[in-house]
This record gives structure tokens, C-alpha cells and sequence, in this order.
């Protein structure tokens, strides 16, 4: 089969927020870029979109094993959360979040607060009274606990993919929704590749790997190496958001992360997201069940309040959020930033943030590793065939009711 070529600087896989701020960065810059993001109406599967949505402040991460406080990953946190919604022009969340700790650890707790001044997040993290944790928390409320307050809460994700996708589109890129996954294949050399689209073969000149876990397959689909792992957490959507008026808590203790996403973000009522971190490894030819095994999603049933644990009564759903890391030699934390040349193919480029709020800078740091030479900054795209419809749909959170059909918990 004879591979006609892509008409574009540079190709992005994947329309989530690195795939959407990639093609924004790269339009403004004048460069031809062209997105593939796989239709939500046909098989809905962005990352992005099913996960918490908050921003972080960095707090949560003042303190990982063998770093100093704060350490690298809440300086990044705290700067590219920053930075993302300055550059996006997003409304900043205003609402403090709150991080729970057992009593009697009033040392790490001093540490915690110590850290996060450090960060440069001064007064807005403090120590509340216990009428005060009792009265945020609500059903959530644990005795025997110290809460303290940070600058944490869920942005709007959703709307920072829409603003990125407009600008994008403003600036020339090409956003294109296909029938399935692409593909892609060796070449005749070393180094080179051709992508498979809806069953034809093109090739590009640059292409950006922004697909999340589908990363994966491409990697392997190249015979690369990559040590990647998915593993997996379940999470527990709840209706409504009513008995809990902190917009986040997450506990220490019991490795619990609860998000509340008021009306602005799903309204009438809001919800609940919440989730325990467990961290089952998902072999890779179970990547698109998300199908949760028993002995995850039991675990949330055991950590929540009693009233809320009448599943079938209340209509809570289950889905699962997945986190790609690295193994063996040069492992990264799965909260870490990922950006780097595919080997020994050249001109490809593999990104994947691990947190929404790097998205913007991995998008940068990806640019810049390619050569463009000389562009013009009035080249605009000219799509060299006609791949369907523009990607012009709603963009939906993970708690949407468009997600059921993914959501189900293992028939073990």
C-alpha cells in the first residue's frame, strides 16, 4: 500500500489537554499542525476527562520519599498550575481544600505546614479547629484527626480543553475526530514510521504521541523498549455533592481522595468523586476494559461513611482512573513529567504529563525538542485529505452520565 504524506508540520495523537495545548502552542508559533483524536461519540476514552480535575497547588507534595521540602514535584506543581491558568485566562479556584492527618503526628503536621509556607503558599495553609474540620468535612468526618486547610480545589478542566482547543483552532490547526485508534508501523529504515488512519497509511515529518495510555500500543506497535506500566485506582462517582462543603479532602491515613465538583462544574446538583489509591498493574490486553476487580473497588466501600455505602440505592457509579509509570532502571513516580525522543525513531516525540496541571508545559517541552528550521508565521494547515468532521463536540467529565456503559465493577 502505497503512504501518502501529511501536509502539516507536525502531527499530534491524542486530543486530551497535552494533545490540545500541543496543538495550541504549536499553531501560535505558525507552525501546520494537525490533531487525531478519537470521537468521543464512538468510544469515549480520554484520561483527562475521567479523572479529579484540581488544580494543585503543589501542598500535596511537599514531602516524597528521599527529597527535601518542598520537593521538585510541588515546586513544578506549584508553578505550572500557575502558569496554566494564567495562560489560559481561567477563573483561579478560590475555595481551600483540605489535607487530614491522624492525631498524635503533630510533628509531621508542623512539617507539612513548614513545607507548604515554603512553597510559597503562606497563610491559605493553616491548621483548623475541630469544629471547623467537622463542619467541611461533614459525612466525611473522621474522629481522631487533624485537618489542614489548603489552596486546593477542582478547576474547570473541561473548560480549560475547550479554551485550548479554540485557541488552537484560531491559530490554524486542524482538529480531526477518526472512526478508531490510529496505528502506527515501522518503515522501510531505522528510523522512520507510517501512521495507519481509518485503514490508510500516511506519513508525517513530526508527530507528538499525547494518547495517554494509548501510548502504549503505538510504543509497542515501534518495538520500542519502553518499561511502561498502567496501573489502575478506582473511583467511586457519587450523584450528589450535598454532606461534604470542602471542595477537596484528601487523607493521609487511609490513602483517600475525595473531590467535590459544585454547580459550576455539573449542575443542577454537583457531585462526588472519590477514590482510594491501590495501584492494581493492568496487563496490557486489559487496558480498554475498565473493569474494576473486587478487591479495589471493595476498598472504597470500607473507607466510606456509612451513609453513603447503599451503592445500588444512591446510583454511584464505579470507573477507574489509569496512571502510566516507569519500571526497572530511571523509574519515575507516576505524578512525574515525561517528555522525550522515542528511539530510534526520529521525529517522534512522547508525552505524558502523569498531572493535568503539567499538561501546558509538557506541550512546550515536546515543541522544543523538534526542529522545525524556517517557518513562516502565516502558514496555515491545508488538510491533504478529508478525515471526517472537525472535532467540534461537548467535552464531557468523567462523572457524566455519557460515561455509564464504561463504568462497571468486575462479575467476579
Amino acid at each position: 500500500m502505497v503512504s501518502r504524506r501529511l501536509d502539516f508540520d507536525l502531527v499530534v495523537l491524542g486530543g486530551g489537554a497535552v494533545g490540545a495545548l500541543t496543538a495550541m502552542q504549536a499553531a501560535e508559533r505558525g507552525l501546520r499542525c494537525l490533531v487525531l483524536r478519537l470521537s468521543d461519540r464512538l468510544e469515549p476514552e480520554a484520561e483527562t476527562l475521567r479523572n479529579q480535575a484540581w488544580l494543585q497547588s503543589g501542598a500535596m507534595f511537599t514531602r516524597l520519599t528521599g527529597e527535601s521540602a518542598p520537593s521538585l514535584l510541588s515546586l513544578k506543581l506549584r508553578a505550572q498550575g500557575q502558569r496554566l491558568v494564567s495562560e489560559l485566562n481561567l477563573p483561579h479556584p478560590t475555595d481551600r481544600g483540605l489535607a487530614r492527618f491522624p492525631e498524635g503526628q503533630d510533628d509531621e503536621i508542623e512539617e507539612f505546614i513548614e513545607a507548604a509556607r515554603e512553597l510559597g503558599l503562606g497563610a491559605s495553609v493553616r491548621r483548623l479547629d475541630s469544629l471547623d474540620a467537622r463542619e467541611r468535612t461533614g459525612v466525611f468526618h473522621r474522629d481522631g484527626t487533624v485537618c489542614v486547610e489548603v489552596p486546593d480545589a477542582p478547576f474547570d478542566e473541561a473548560g480549560m480543553l475547550v479554551t485550548a482547543r479554540a485557541r488552537a483552532s484560531a491559530a490554524g490547526a486542524h482538529f480531526a475526530e477518526i472512526a478508531e485508534p490510529v496505528r502506527i508501523e515501522p518503515g522501510e529504515d531505522i528510523q522512520s514510521w507510517r501512521l495507519i488512519i481509518d485503514g490508510e497509511k500516511y506519513t508525517a515529518p513530526r508527530l507528538v504521541l499525547a494518547a495517554g495510555i494509548g501510548n502504549l500500543d503505538l510504543l509497542d506497535a515501534l518495538g520500542v523498549d519502553h518499561q511502561l506500566i498502567v496501573k489502575s485506582t478506582p473511583l467511586l462517582v457519587i450523584p450528589k455533592s450535598e454532606g461534604m462543603k470542602a471542595p477537596i479532602l484528601i487523607d493521609r491515613s487511609q490513602k483517600l481522595a475525595v473531590a467535590c465538583h459544585q454547580r459550576q462544574f455539573r449542575p443542577p446538583h454537583g457531585c462526588l468523586v472519590a477514590g482510594v489509591y491501590v495501584g492494581t498493574e493492568i496487563p496490557s490486553s486489559r487496558l480498554r476494559e475498565r473493569v474494576i476487580p473486587e478487591s479495589d473497588w471493595s476498598q472504597i466501600y470500607q473507607v466510606l461513611p456509612a451513609r453513603l455505602q447503599d451503592f445500588e440505592g444512591n446510583g454511584h457509579r464505579f470507573t477507574c482512573g489509569h496512571e502510566v509509570m516507569r519500571t526497572g532502571h530511571g523509574r519515575v513516580r507516576k505524578e512525574d513529567l515525561i517528555v522525550e525522543r522515542v528511539e530510534p525513531y526520529r521525529n517522534v516525540v512522547l508525552t505524558l504529563p502523569g498531572r493535568a496541571t503539567l499538561a501546558y508545559r509538557a506541550a512546550e517541552l515536546a515543541l522544543d525538542l523538534f526542529d522545525f528550521g524556517q517557518h513562516s508565521e502565516e502558514m496555515r494547515p491545508k488538510p491533504a485529505f478529508d478525515l471526517g468532521l472537525a472535532w467540534a463536540g461537548s467535552v464531557h467529565m468523567h462523572h457524566d452520565q455519557k460515561y455509564d456503559h464504561l463504568d462497571d465493577r468486575a462479575k467476579e
